[in-house]
């Protein structure tokens, strides 16, 4: 569930438009507050602690490479899962 939110997300701020940007803004904001590692997590997700072009760039990659990499491995791990122990039959 959390990487549907996540794809969401980063697809929600690629047209950058008005709604986009407040929404980037939040997440910054958002990112910002978190104890201890807010700035790390800001820098890593948006480019830094403002908006840049470098925030759409990278939420583009996080959306169209990183994510679906994720979800990919985790099928594959789920696949192999069912091929090793079976699909479980009712009681």
């Amino acid at each position: 569930m959390a990487l549907t939110i996540v794809f969401g997300y980063s697809g929600y701020l690629l047209p950058w438009d008005s709604l986009a940007y407040g929404a980037a803004v939040i997440g910054i904001n958002l990112a910002n507050s978190s104890p201890l590692v807010g700035k790390q997590i800001a820098t890593l997700l948006f480019g830094g602690s403002a908006l840049t072009p470098r925030t759409v760039t990278r939420m583009y990659f996080i959306h169209v490479f990183i994510l679906p990499v994720i979800v990919t491995g985790l099928i594959i791990v789920h696949l192999f899962i069912v091929w090793v122990q079976g699909i479980a039959e009712p009681h």
